[in-house]
């Protein structure tokens, strides 16, 4: 066996280059084990930030808060999804615009935004517009009665381009709500349009002091995806309630003519009967009197009998042309209610 002596500095420095080493894969193994506990929390040490292996330990490290951000941000949108959709599902239990209110002030609570708005679209005069049917600041639902042409601001051209708006650093005046506790304004505004298969039916607004993350963005639009189609049910049962309304009222018509149908006709019958028996009573008198001029011809009692014939003549005549008056009338007025239906 072959031995070689070495003086002793050398061998102190092969100590020492020994006790680095152990110390780095002291190092390494602690941070393997914080790693498998959860903890990426990890701070290395000069020395291990000089070699090789600590460049692949801060690569992995790097990766594994990654995937955890999107582990979270995953588990955080499809939490708050799942609670508003509940709100949605249970939607019968309020009405409409109170709905509208509570779902604009999760959704401001929910992505940390401090303002909020939602605006419907009015589509059916000439000129387009949109409504605030809901409003929603620094935890208070706001009052507010605001109306925009599609050509003006920022919330007409999110609808005219049916894309959305993120902006930062907005001037001071534009978003015009404010705490009353002195606070500043917000700086942070996204807008984006309701859509539903393409179709605009509204838009909301959010206001904020930070920025909004890529996570808050992507729930937003989703929300507003979910309120798009919550508007268009509402509109479609206003228009339903319309639609019955004018049927309850044309039928409520057709029952009041049908019924001055009825009356006009009973009338009418009653008339006509009227009419039958007072011909048939003037005729009877008509042949008593022949009778009576017959057996008292040449007297002046048959004269008095002939004039008072003429008389009764005279007088069925005048009442049957009354009376066919009245009836010719009555049948204009039941062609008119017949035309009218």
């Amino acid at each position: 066996m072959y031995w070689k002596l070495v003086n002793k500095k050398d061998w102190d420095k092969v100590r020492k280059d020994f006790s680095d080493q152990k110390k780095l894969v002291e190092e390494v193994t602690q941070s393997i084990s914080q790693i498998e506990k959860g903890d990426l929390n990890i701070r290395l040490s000069d020395k291990m930030i000089e070699t090789k292996l600590a460049t692949s330990l801060q690569l992995m490290i790097k990766y594994l808060l990654q995937v955890r951000e999107e582990e979270e941000s995953r588990a955080w949108f499809n939490k708050g999804l799942s609670f508003f959709l509940e709100l949605i599902r249970n939607k019968d239990e309020h009405s409409f615009t109170v709905l509208m209110d509570r779902c604009l002030a999760e959704l401001v609570k929910y992505v940390g935004a401090n303002q909020g708005a939602v605006f419907i679209l009015k589509d059916e005069l000439q000129d387009p517009y949109i409504e605030m049917i809901a409003c929603y600041a620094y935890d208070r639902k706001k009052f507010l009665d605001k109306k925009q042409f599609l050509g003006e601001g920022l919330a007409g051209q999110s609808i005219i381009e049916k894309d959305s708006i993120y902006l930062k650093s907005i001037p001071t005046d534009y978003v015009q709500i404010t705490s009353g506790l002195g606070e500043a304004t917000p700086r942070n505004v996204f807008i984006t349009p309701l859509l539903i298969n393409e179709t605009v039916v509204g838009v909301i607004e959010l206001a904020s002091f930070f920025d909004f993350k890529s996570k808050h963005l992507d729930f937003i639009k989703k929300i507003a995806e979910n309120l798009a189609s919550l508007i268009r049910a509402g509109n479609e049962k206003v228009r339903l309630e319309e639609v019955l309304a004018l049927s309850q009222q044309q039928t409520e018509n057709l029952r009041a003519q049908e019924e001055e149908m009825r009356q006009n006709l009973e009338e009418m019958t009653a008339m006509q009967e009227q009419l039958a028996r007072n011909e048939t009573e003037l005729k009877r008198r008509l042949v008593e009197l022949e009778e009576a001029l017959l057996k008292e011809k040449g007297s002046e009692i048959q004269k008095i009998r002939e004039e008072e014939k003429m008389l009764l003549e005279s007088k069925l005549e005048a009442q049957k042309k009354s009376y066919e008056l009245i009836i010719n009338r009555l049948k204009v007025k039941l062609q008119q209610v017949t035309i009218n239906n």
